[in-house]
């Protein structure tokens, strides 16, 4: 969906729904996605120049607890924050297998550095043909699925 500059996907809005955003709120953090987009500082430069309701506005879109410390954010955990909400765009710049997003560290399978080749065909074992989860990823998330916090 196009707001502003930045198009979010169908999944981003409906993951920003999810977590309370208005309409209102989710063009502004599009807004706020594409002015990042534009930059050539890094994202922790840009993340201070934002405002106090600003930053607010990110901690909700990402559903964090805490309020943004941006003293306390790493390269990725800052890029990260200034990704879409469904993930497609996430990085693990250090390639630990964990992707931060702001202070909270995740972990993605397939890993989001893992080859194009690998993400599908995890998918094509994950997915039955009716569009539904297959059997193995429906065991993943069931074995797994409670280790997806944040790990701080």
């Amino acid at each position: 969906m196009n707001y502003g500059v930045t198009i979010l996907s169908a999944a981003s809005v409906e993951r920003l729904e999810t977590r309370q955003l208005n309409q209102q709120e989710i063009t502004e953090f599009a807004a706020i996605l594409s002015r990042a987009a534009g930059q050539q500082e890094p994202a922790t430069q840009f993340l201070q120049s934002l405002s106090q309701d600003e930053l607010k506005l990110v901690q909700k879109a990402h559903s964090l607890a805490r309020p943004i410390q941006l003293s306390a954010l790493s390269r990725e955990g800052a890029q990260n924050l200034l990704s879409q909400p469904d993930g497609s765009d996430l990085v693990d710049l250090n390639n630990d297998g964990l992707v931060e997003v702001g202070e909270g560290k995740t972990i993605h399978f397939p890993p989001v550095n893992a080859p194009a080749s690998v993400k599908a065909a995890w998918l094509r074992i994950s997915v039955n043909p009716n569009g539904h989860f297959g059997f193995i990823r429906s065991l993943f998330l069931l074995l797994f699925r409670p280790y997806q916090f944040y790990l701080k």
